[in-house]
């Protein structure tokens, strides 16, 4: 079998100007009236952007436009994270529901204790980012960030993809269906992002992904056939799968490699059906893929595993995107960079419970569709999950030991407001 190497699309300006960002990265320490959140998310945002145009172009900015620039870096960010599951039913089949819209999936529930606010831009941003449901409809708003725009020729922020035909169930995706409805306030904010982090260049490619004729995101390419207990921690930010080599002469084969994201807590817990041996995985029989027996071949799954993704059928059900699998490792980077990654904000929400009312589980000793998760039904409709408790500047490190502990919390707990904690 021949190979091809399989690079990512998403080099950082870091890696190709690293002057310019320590310099940068000085400037902005030395600038005032910014605060210590909005000036961690853009050092974040420079550390992992690849818009050729942003090093030359960030000293133009204005200290409100730095401030706007943090703003649209959160609410982008927390609505691209998508670790809120899916249902077992999108996990027992690689193909999601080709009728209705990505956009009909239900609301979570409003948070609570935020119906006395009054309305602003702001805040009914990050109440919708945060799944806050609201009967009135939503009013004509100007986009943020339309000077930034301006200041780094970006010339149209909507990709142009469509949002109807597409699976209507929150399906077994890489990158979130809902974030191509337009229609949706927080959705603009997000691609105004993207267009803004990644540059025209680098984001018409994430939206080529999104959208072809053969493959797209209503298909196999923008998904993954992982057991319930690894897509978890998959989906949260645990561990990433990048892309290293895939079969040259027929797309049956991608070869990828595990990324734990911390130090703490890795997916060690959890048992793979796989061999070592990456020949050993699959081979191709009569040109056709073949799984081999793997019969007691049990591995931990742990930073550096190399796993062979293989499919039967290339076109009825092709292999995940390299390009969105590079995506999804991108994005947790700069999440835990910012100070949004799951592990630090799940274990500050645990350590505001009860604690005699809190369980340690272990992650591959669990029943039923669903591991315990750190976002129960308890947690998810009231928390915003805004980063205020997580100021680190970069948890994305090159080992992960120890097995995945998860916390759960008894159904009878109470959850205080999102002020109280």
């Amino acid at each position: 079998m021949e190979w091809e190497d399989v690079l990512t699309p998403f080099r950082t300006e870091r890696e190709s100007h690293p002057i310019k960002f320590s310099r940068l990265i000085d400037y902005l320490d030395g600038l005032p009236y910014i605060l210590p959140r909005d000036r961690l998310m853009i050092h974040a945002f420079l550390k992992y952007t690849t818009n050729e145009f942003f090093y030359d172009r960030f000293r133009l900015l204005s200290t409100a436009q730095l401030n706007d620039l943090a703003m649209i870096s959160g609410i982008g960010l927390k609505n691209l994270r998508n670790w809120g599951g899916r249902p077992s039913s999108a996990l027992s089949s690689p193909m999601a529901s080709a009728t209705g819209s990505p956009t009909g999936s239900p609301a979570s529930s409003p948070r609570k204790g935020k119906a006395a606010m009054s309305p602003s831009l702001l805040t009914s941003v990050l109440a919708e980012t945060a799944g806050q449901s609201s009967s009135e409809p939503e009013l004509q708003k100007p986009t943020l960030g339309q000077d930034l725009l301006k200041i780094f020729g970006v010339a149209e922020i909507d990709p142009k993809l469509p949002t109807t035909g597409l699976a209507r169930s929150p399906a077994a995706h890489i990158f979130p269906h809902s974030a191509l409805d337009f229609s949706k306030y927080r959705n603009k904010i997000t691609w105004t992002f993207l267009a803004l982090f990644l540059g025209e260049q680098k984001r018409d490619i994430l939206a080529k992904e999104l959208h072809s004729e053969s493959n797209g995101i209503h298909t196999c390419a923008n998904g993954l056939a992982l057991a319930p207990e690894v897509h978890i921690p998959y989906d949260q930010g645990y561990f990433s799968l990048v892309p290293f080599r895939r079969l040259a002469e027929t797309p049956y084969f991608l070869d990828v490699q595990i990324h734990a994201f911390s130090t703490k807590e890795s997916i060690g817990n959890v048992k793979i059906e796989h061999q070592a041996d990456l020949d050993k995985q699959y081979t191709l029989d009569d040109g056709k893929p073949k799984m081999n027996d793997v019969s007691g071949a049990f591995l931990r799954a742990e930073h550096g595993f190399k796993l062979r993704l293989g499919t039967a059928d290339p076109e009825l059900y092709p292999l995940p995107s390299s390009t969105l699998l590079f995506w999804h490792h991108h994005l947790w980077r700069v999440l835990i960079a910012a100070g949004l990654g799951a592990l630090r904000e799940a274990e500050a929400l645990a350590a505001k419970i009860d604690q005699p009312a809190i369980k340690k589980r272990k992650l591959g000793a669990q029943s039923g569709p669903y591991p315990p998760s750190p976002l129960s039904k308890n947690i998810s409709g009231d928390a915003a999950y805004d980063g205020d408790w997580n100021e680190s500047l970069d948890l994305d490190t090159d080992t992960g030991v120890g097995p995945l502990t998860v916390w759960v919390a008894d159904e009878d707990v109470p959850f205080a407001p999102l002020e109280e904690l």
